[in-house]
């Protein structure tokens, strides 16, 4: 039980708490526990069911303590599970592996053994990343991809992984067994099936590793995370930079499609959508925030949305992408039934993101726009960060306050 701003806790970490109903506030400590934040916030404790939580962002003082991953090299090697997961860190040699599973060692912990019906896919060179990601984006469940080195080009063979140690791997084409040196290896994309829901948490670490799972608790400088793929993890508080929960409340937009859409540019340029990237494929990125989910768009353009289920609010962070121009300039607007219920100032390049919180009270259409200032389109390169809608709580949900 949390036992308040008195009691002994760590001193080197802040907590900035994102609930979905649009509201934020500090703490200087916080647990979790039994499905229920308590926090010692800057107005007095506060105690908030995890349903009720969107996000937590960690902010840690420097300190002159080690962390188990302070000493740890970079590593070329990512492992991407179905479930989201993306692990940092070196394959190792086989000890007591079960079969149909690998040794892991993601440099902030001991070894996992991770068994290949987990496995999306494993990059073993940084330098061919782009080309890895895209093929990784298309796998198809059932058939596992080698993915070799060429002459400078990727040669993708298709069959079935057998096994995978620190310098090999076995890899079955058709009735005969081969071995394919690692040191040769882009990667492998395996043909393992993707669960059917979501984990309900996101858990984002400094070096840039993300697990995917549900939160158990934080106590004592420690996260839990129990993973229906690799296991319970245990994390130390200070290498964990961000905790994003997800609520049966709460609904991306960018898992929706808009009824009508409109898009223009100065020079009928050709524009699309990007789902979850920017205009060139990239991560969405404002003043170096990146936001996982979201939407990227040029000015001009308007995204209409019907609003069919009952929802009481829509929030997002709006802001210029990274990639654009140091003179790209947006003004953002949020329409409810064909009126602004919000518009931004003009943003540019170096504004921070801002965050949105519009009530919905009842409305059946929303429009996203983003309008280009009177310095033309040129570059204007726009973000819906981490768009949502919430619906309203169910009478169960309000007796738990």
């Amino acid at each position: 039980m949390y036992a308040g701003p008195d009691a002994a806790a760590s001193t080197t970490t802040r907590y900035r708490i994102e609930t979905i109903a649009g509201e934020s506030f500090e703490a200087a400590d916080l647990e979790i526990a039994d499905k229920r934040l308590q926090a010692a916030a800057e107005g007095g404790p506060r105690a908030v069911p995890l349903s009720e939580i969107a996000g937590i962002q960690l902010n840690h003082a420097p300190t002159n303590r080690n962390t188990p991953a302070a000493d740890a090299q970079p590593s070329d090697s990512v492992v991407t599970l179905v479930d989201g997961t993306e692990l940092s860190g070196v394959v190792e040699p086989p000890s007591d592996q079960a079969p149909g599973a690998f040794a892991f060692n993601p440099l902030w912990r001991d070894t996992l053994s991770i068994p290949f019906t987990a496995v999306a896919g494993i990059r073993f060179r940084r330098t061919d990343a782009a080309d890895f990601d895209q093929r990784l984006a298309r796998r198809e469940p059932g058939r596992d991809v080698l993915l070799l080195a060429r002459d400078g080009n990727v040669l993708a063979v298709p069959g079935a992984v057998e096994s995978l140690a620190a310098d090999q791997c076995k890899f079955r084409v058709g009735r005969k067994l081969q071995t394919a040196p690692i040191h040769s290896l882009v990667g492998i994309v395996f043909g393992s099936q993707t669960p059917r829901h979501k984990p309900p948490a996101r858990i984002t670490l400094q070096d840039g590793d993300r697990i995917a799972g549900t939160l158990v608790a934080i106590r004592a400088e420690r996260v839990l995370v129990a993973s229906d793929l690799i296991g319970q993890i245990d994390l130390p508080l200070s290498i964990v930079q961000r905790i994003d929960l997800s609520s049966a409340r709460v609904v991306s937009l960018v898992d929706l499609t808009p009824v009508t859409s409109q898009i223009r540019s100065v020079l009928d340029a050709t524009w699309s959508v990007g789902r979850n990237t920017n205009l060139r494929g990239q991560p969405l990125m404002i003043r170096g925030q990146t936001f996982p989910r979201g939407l990227g768009v040029h000015a001009y353009t308007l995204l209409a949305y019907d609003l069919a289920d009952s929802y009481e609010r829509f929030s997002t962070s709006i802001g210029i992408d990274d990639s654009a121009p140091e003179r790209a300039s947006v003004v953002f607007r949020v329409k409810l039934d064909g009126r602004v219920a919000y518009e931004s100032p003009v943003l540019r390049r170096r504004d921070a993101p801002l965050p949105v919180n519009v009530r919905l009270a009842g409305a059946r259409l929303l429009e996203l726009e983003c309008d280009p200032t009177d310095d033309l389109d040129f570059g204007d390169h726009a973000v819906w960060g981490e768009p949502i809608l919430v619906k309203p709580r169910t009478a169960a949900e309000r007796s738990d306050d």
